[in-house]
């Protein structure tokens, strides 16, 4: 399986005292912009080790598969991989400043909303949005699991061929 690398020795760094009360709001800033920072900067090197879709389907433009784009505290994951046999849809990944939180949206598993736990430096969902989440799944666990679904291209309509097979993107350390 595709794993995103945990963000957590970077929060270290920018968060370096948590007080067990609760982050201070330049600690959540610091935390929470980190953290998609880091996301954006692994999900960019995904997408320029995917192929194009060019390069699936001469007939089609040089396109990725994947496209990552952060700005202003949202990061958009769109993914393309429906015409070859994967998936479609759009991640939005937002932080949520007045609840301290960091808010998913998957096109598979819906919404989701993540509280920093201050203890393992990782964000974990929100108890009251966690269903269908294993227990202590952290964001980049969710993500992970999620994008290697989509990213699974079997084969191609009307060829047989397999593009991108689960293996493929097993252990993908980014």
């Amino acid at each position: 399986m595709l794993r995103l690398a945990s963000a957590a020795p970077l929060l270290r760094r920018a968060v370096p005292m948590m007080a067990s009360r609760g982050l201070s709001t330049l600690g959540y800033n610091n935390a929470s912009e980190t953290t998609l920072e880091n996301l954006a900067d692994q999900l960019d090197g995904l997408a320029e080790r995917l192929p194009t879709m060019k390069q699936l389907d001469a007939s089609r433009r040089a396109e990725s598969l994947l496209d990552a784009d952060y700005s202003s505290g949202v990061l958009t994951l769109d993914i393309k991989a429906a015409p070859f046999g994967g998936k479609s849809g759009t991640f939005v990944i937002n932080k949520q400043p007045p609840n301290q939180q960091i808010w998913l949206s998957s096109p598979l598993s819906g919404p989701r909303r993540y509280n920093l736990d201050t203890t393992r430096r990782e964000w974990v969902p929100c108890p009251t949005t966690a269903e269908g989440v294993p227990p202590g799944e952290n964001i980049e666990s969710l993500l992970s699991r999620e994008l290697t679904d989509m990213l699974s291209i079997g084969p191609v309509p009307g060829t047989g061929r397999i593009l991108i097979e689960p293996a493929d993107l097993e252990d993908v350390d980014l």
